[in-house]
């Protein structure tokens, strides 16, 4: 019916793969293969990286980070090569943003995982980055700042999503825009419990009582080198 070089094939061949690539739940692979157990019975209960720092520690929280973020980026090249293998004229902007879209869908309701995924933040990162990499490198470095001051993944989280979304408005166009837009109000959303708790004064109280621990811990440990 279409032939390998027709837009509409490549579009709906790009967005199946990257639904189905952000389908994949690194969080609960990397688990399963450490043994650490269902990390979805664990902590926030949430497949991502944050979730797998609280449990198996930074490495592994890095690690999954790392991968999530490669769903995006390789999404978008495998969509690049397949246009440019098959001398497809497409708008690559159009085409990467749609591209990007289903993968974070896929990340959050991934297929392989009854849609119980995660929220989609390293992946839109990485996928952006592939995209429009000057973009994609403000968005990473407005994550890295707030979480420098608040150490708090949720708040960071938002900082990048707007960060993308207003970016977007700027550095891109058309339909691009939009599917972007779509794609950080996806991720917002999946914070909505953070935010309602932001709201409260529920999530600052919990950063506070987290230092006042840490730092009562702290004190306790100079008390004891003290008195030794």
């Amino acid at each position: 019916m279409f032939s390998l070089n027709s837009p509409v094939l490549a579009y709906i061949v790009s967005v199946i793969l990257a639904y189905l690539i952000g389908s994949i739940s690194f969080g609960l692979i990397i688990a399963k293969i450490t043994k650490i157990g269902n990390i979805r019975a664990m902590g926030s209960g949430n497949t991502g990286a944050t979730n797998m720092i609280r449990i198996g520690g930074i490495k592994l929280g890095l690690l999954i980070m790392l991968l999530d973020a490669l769903k995006g980026a390789s999404s978008i090249w495998i969509a690049k090569s397949y246009v440019l293998l098959n001398e497809v004229s497409v708008n690559f902007s159009t085409l990467a943003s749609g591209v990007l879209f289903f993968c974070v869908l896929g990340h959050i309701f991934p297929i392989w995982h009854h849609f119980k995924g995660g929220r989609g933040v390293a992946t839109i990162m990485g996928g952006v980055t592939a995209m429009h990499w000057p973009l994609g490198l403000i968005a990473i470095i407005m994550w890295i700042f707030p979480f420098s001051f608040w150490r708090v993944s949720s708040i960071s989280s938002i900082f990048a999503a707007t960060t993308i979304a207003l970016g977007s408005l700027i550095a891109l166009h058309g339909f691009a825009v939009v599917m972007l837009l779509l794609t950080t109000i996806l991720v917002i959303a999946k914070h909505r419990d953070n935010i309602m708790r932001l709201i409260k004064g529920e999530e600052w109280s919990s950063i506070a009582l987290k230092r006042l621990t840490h730092d009562e811990k702290g004190g306790e440990s100079s008390s004891t080198s003290d008195n030794k």
